[in-house]
């Protein structure tokens, strides 16, 4: 499961897929619609899917909503020394999770 703060970051980037696509290349429309069905799965059910279920795309799609995420950034400009020590945590956690569903290491920007 995820919390609030992991899902916001995942979607966060979900929520700008022509920036997805630009970073990928790949089919504008496939992307698009990947990525608004990732986004909406994450939503709904507060966690990842499933990863027999995923395509390469889709796990591509998901690399890059944590490899191209400002989230953290935002949190960490505007945070308390508190809400960035657990946006750290978070975003470890998440890091994980995906690393694990897409096969290699994923890294959020931290700054």
């Amino acid at each position: 499961m995820l919390n609030d703060e992991q899902v916001d970051m995942l979607v966060h980037r979900l929520e700008v897929p022509d920036a997805i696509c630009d970073t990928l290349e790949s089919d504008w429309e496939l992307t698009m619609a990947a990525c608004d069905r990732m986004r909406k799965y994450i939503l709904n059910h507060r966690c990842l899917p499933d990863p027999e279920a995923l395509t390469q795309l889709d796990k591509d799609i998901l690399q890059d909503a944590v490899e191209g995420s400002t989230w953290f950034a935002a949190i960490y400009a505007q945070g308390t020394k508190h809400k960035v020590l657990k946006a750290i945590v978070d975003v470890q956690h998440v890091e994980k999770l995906v690393g694990k569903l897409v096969g290699r290491k994923v890294t959020c920007p931290r700054w």
